[in-house]
């Protein structure tokens, strides 16, 4: 359980860490464009601020997670973790997807230690 939860934590921190870089990329070009071109500055802002859109919802659902493990409200986040994957930080997927896979195993080894073998 305490490493799912490292694992949720680790992840989240990437992936803030990855909104604090956009958000500076998209400053420094914004303001870049602005210097040259008013109309081109603003849309280079609005282009780097776009994938913020996706990504804050996406930290907040991890957030989410990271604060089920373990409690009884815990599933597995793999639709989380792929779109993480794909749309946020490799890195930051990769490890919710590996927790997603450690509870996937702790839930199969429970359920095989409660079943009574028919003799």
């Amino acid at each position: 359980m305490q490493t799912r939860k490292t694992l949720y934590l680790i992840g989240i921190i990437l992936n803030i860490v990855y909104m604090g870089f956009a958000v500076l990329i998209a400053l420094i070009y914004g303001l870049i464009g602005i210097t040259a071109n008013p109309i081109i500055g603003v849309v280079l802002l609005v282009i780097f601020l776009v994938p913020l859109i996706w990504t804050i919802p996406m930290t907040l659902a991890a957030n989410k997670a990271y604060k089920q493990v373990g409690t009884e409200e815990e599933a597995p986040h793999v639709a989380l973790s792929v779109c993480t994957l794909l749309f946020v930080n490799l890195v930051s997927g990769i490890l919710f997807i590996v927790a997603s896979v450690m509870l996937t195993d702790e839930q199969d080894k429970l359920k095989l230690e409660n079943k009574t073998p028919v003799e």
